[in-house]
């Protein structure tokens, strides 16, 4: 037991000494290493004091994947999936029932929370239908929000927010399970960019396209349609 221990504690020695254990010795890994001895070095000329030192870390779309899905929601699907065979009941049990058929609709949730014990009051399944006349109040309160953000967004463009831009003939993702499917999208986005720039080349980064464009029913893509693919850029 004790040669485990004294093993155990030179490995976890080693591997505190070594920087960035888990990467490959490759020139982003020598790079960063190098700037944080240099900012962390007493009397070195890019020197940073403790309380100067900010990191900034963007985890919405570029450490953490958000489209088409949280990959924590792409692994709990497919995980229903894997089981299903395992558990036959789920076949007429909700959520399972109408994710196991490929339905597509919007799920209200009721949980509640006391002294650390969570508890799931109800779960409802509204069906995506657009014959189904919505809220009144809810429709003059989305009204409302775009006049709002057409005036702020795209009014000095010369664009409103449901105006009819382009066509598409299939759905256009943005998928980080399957690169090939999403590379047209991300071509079409750089390459529009570049025209725009008139640059001789342009790069479409991770975390850069939010969403995909999709057909539905006539292909017609709104302004905002086009928008979310890259709000940022």
């Amino acid at each position: 037991m004790k040669s485990l221990l004294l093993l155990l504690l030179l490995a976890n020695a080693a591997f505190a000494a070594e920087p960035l254990p888990s990467w490959n010795d490759t020139a982003p890994k020598q790079a960063i290493v190098a700037f944080v001895e240099k900012v962390t070095k007493a009397g070195s000329p890019n020197f940073v004091p403790v309380a100067e030192r900010i990191a900034t870390f963007d985890n919405d779309g570029t450490l953490w994947a958000e489209q088409p899905m949280y990959f924590q929601l792409l692994f709990s699907l497919d995980r229903v999936k894997a089981l299903a065979p395992q558990h036959p009941e789920w076949k007429d049990k909700e959520p399972f029932a109408s994710l196991l058929k490929g339905d597509v609709n919007l799920g209200e949730l009721v949980i509640t929370l006391d002294g650390g014990k969570l508890t799931v009051e109800s779960y409802r399944l509204y069906p995506i239908d657009d014959t189904i006349a919505g809220d009144r109040a809810i429709a003059e309160e989305i009204e409302k929000l775009k006049k709002s953000v057409t005036a702020a967004v795209f009014a000095s463009r010369g664009y409103s927010i449901d105006q009819p831009l382009a066509v598409i003939p299939r759905d256009l993702p943005n998928t980080f399970a399957d690169i090939a499917a999403g590379t047209i999208l991300a071509n079409l986005c750089t390459d529009a960019f570049r025209k725009a720039t008139k640059a001789d080349i342009g790069f479409s980064v991770n975390g850069l396209m939010r969403t995909g464009l999709t057909r539905g029913k006539t292909g017609v893509q709104t302004v905002y349609d086009v928008f979310a693919v890259t709000p940022l850029g």
